[in-house]
């Protein structure tokens, strides 16, 4: 039989695909893997996440479940590498959760795999005394600055490797001593994305995935350029030291934000994003053997967060100027409601969304009081479904409105954006 591109290019013949996608860019592979059926199934073969999670993971079907019944989230090189299909290895797994509870079930399933528990300076011997006593590090942190007498240098050089950020409650790191395998399991204070949008200190790292699916912030930069742009003011602790040599020697580059760029109108830096907007790069994955949680959650991509990248001037008649900033300030805060089961991250650069959000949140709190539906059919299904249902899954609806039929009007746009002028 004839050989054809479609005979090598088979989910069943690994070698032969490896071989031809390992030349091609990200980009060029994903418009190979569009043109047709047989070969997207080699998707999965390509981009699978249970292959990187072997490395911490004997059973890495038996994590994902975790992931979906604690509701994990894992980010750092890992997720990098998922995307990137690097052949540098990994030097730890970072798992992100704001449960307490998610911590000790985590740890149980450590210690099937095979994990110690390695405390740092400030916690107890185990687990479950070290977060029976716990602490934040912002308060490690103010006494260690303060040079208070019974912090000792064991506690200051522990914390010089965690990073410093105000989402993060603690780190509970866990070693496997046969493969040499590390876990970081962190704490964060609010929700766990929160902790990568704002606690991360370069976009080249803003990358993660959940049980079923694994987002690229900003894909064209990371993947395409190798390239990232500083997210925080300062470097201030040996641990983002170390990460900055760590990726430098893996090829990534920490640029200077410029004004403009090649990328134009489709650029990811842009003052308003969506985590899962067009500019994001997702990967599903299978979820076929995995017992999703049957709780109400909020959608992970009904998140927003806003980016601060130039000042801008204008002199009567002349032209706008654009200086820009030293750092990418990514700009988010936490909102809640009583009709929400969950908060979201909502960009704290534009109050528009919150507001129409907020709007619509109480006009159907005021519907639920009144209570009246014209339709009976309204009516029978409002009563079957119940009227305190949390619209959390009805957040993404709203924005998508808000999205095409208001946002594109903003003011926020006006000098802020170079490309547009």
């Amino acid at each position: 039989m004839r050989t054809t591109l479609l005979s090598l290019l088979h989910a069943g013949q690994p070698i032969l695909y490896e071989a031809i996608f390992g030349h091609l860019e990200a980009r060029d592979a994903l418009h190979l893997l569009s043109t047709c059926r047989q070969i997207r199934e080699i998707k999965n073969c390509l981009f699978n996440v249970d292959t990187q999670l072997r490395r911490f993971f004997d059973k890495p079907l038996r994590f994902r479940q975790a992931m979906a019944t604690h509701k994990l989230v894992v980010g750092g090189s890992v997720a990098l590498k998922l995307f990137s299909r690097a052949t540098w290895t990994p030097g730890d797994l970072d798992v992100y959760t704001r449960s307490t509870r998610a911590v000790l079930g985590l740890s149980k399933l450590l210690r099937l795999e095979g994990y110690v528990f390695e405390p740092y300076s400030w916690h107890s011997v185990t687990v479950e005394a070290s977060i029976a006593n716990i602490g934040t590090l912002k308060e490690r942190l103010t006494r260690i600055n303060q040079r208070i007498p019974e912090d000792n240098e064991t506690e200051a050089e522990d914390l010089e490797k965690v990073y410093k950020s105000k989402d993060i409650r603690d780190v509970y790191r866990f070693r496997n001593p046969s493969t040499n395998a590390r876990v970081e399991v962190i704490l964060t204070i609010g929700l766990e994305i929160s902790a990568i949008l704002d606690g991360y200190y370069s976009t080249y790292i803003m990358n993660f995935f959940t049980y079923k699916k694994a987002y690229c912030l900003f894909p064209y930069h990371t993947i395409t350029l190798q390239q990232g742009f500083r997210t925080t003011p300062s470097f201030n602790s040996e641990k983002i030291s170390n990460a900055l040599d760590k990726y430098h020697d893996r090829g990534y580059l920490l640029s200077e934000y410029g004004a403009f760029h090649m990328c134009k109108l489709s650029c990811p830096m842009r003052p308003h994003r969506r985590i899962g907007d067009r500019f994001t790069w997702t990967i599903e994955f299978p979820t076929d053997d995995i017992l999703a949680p049957d709780d109400i959650e909020m959608p992970i991509e009904a998140n927003t967060f806003g980016l601060r990248l130039h000042s801008s001037f204008m002199y009567a008649n002349e032209a706008r100027d654009f200086e820009a900033k030293d750092f990418v300030y990514v700009a988010v805060f936490s909102y809640d409601h009583k009709l929400l089961k969950h908060e979201i991250l909502v960009d704290s650069r534009l109050d528009s969304w919150r507001h129409f959000l907020m709007e619509m949140l109480e006009k159907v709190e005021k519907q639920r009081l009144q209570y009246y539906v014209a339709d009976p059919l309204l009516q029978e299904q409002t009563t079957l479904v119940g009227r305190d249902q949390p619209l959390d899954a009805e957040v993404i609806k709203y924005y998508n409105f808000w999205y095409d039929c208001i946002m594109p009007g903003e003011f926020l746009w006006r000098g802020q954006y170079p490309m547009l002028q």
